[in-house]
């Protein structure tokens, strides 16, 4: 069973549905998904699931450029976080179906994760159809199970 973040600012377009928490089968693995909410008063909570977490999906809204940059430090703040080392990222620009959005090349550019000591990968999507986001997932999933950080936990019986 893995255990995966999904973040944001507000409106970038990752509910998963209602109750935040979303169970899928991807590649004969069992996933839950725990979508946290991207306002500013609720990324404090965050951390609180940080320990748990085998990868991490960050959602950013392709077509606001404006918020850039605060996507850019909250993502930032939050993989300076010593229980995120090394976990794998997996960047979805959303809202691609929009004519100003920027391509996932730019933002992941933009976001500036080289030094980031775990797997990392920026896929396009538009969470409207759906598109993209399979291919992503199937990445993340593959890079979780291939992360160091997941053999750890296997090991200490926490996975």
């Amino acid at each position: 069973e893995l255990h995966l973040l999904i973040v944001g600012l507000d409106d970038a377009g990752k509910t998963v549905g209602k109750c935040g928490v979303a169970r899928v089968d991807i590649r004969r693995s069992k996933i839950i998904f725990w979508d946290l909410g991207g306002q500013e008063r609720l990324r404090a909570i965050w951390n609180k699931y940080y320990s748990e977490s085998h990868g991490i999906v960050f959602v950013i809204d392709s077509a606001n450029e404006g918020r850039f940059q605060e996507a850019k430090a909250t993502l930032h703040a939050m993989l300076s976080n010593s229980e995120l080392s090394g976990v794998p990222l997996l960047v979805l620009a959303n809202k691609m179906d929009l004519d100003n959005a920027r391509t996932a090349n730019h933002i992941s550019g933009m976001l500036d994760l080289e030094g980031h000591q775990g797997a990392v990968a920026s896929y396009p999507i538009c969470a409207l159809t759906r598109e993209g986001i399979e291919g992503a997932m199937n990445w993340l999933v593959d890079a979780v199970k291939s992360s160091d950080r997941y053999y750890a936990k296997l090991a200490a019986g926490t996975t």
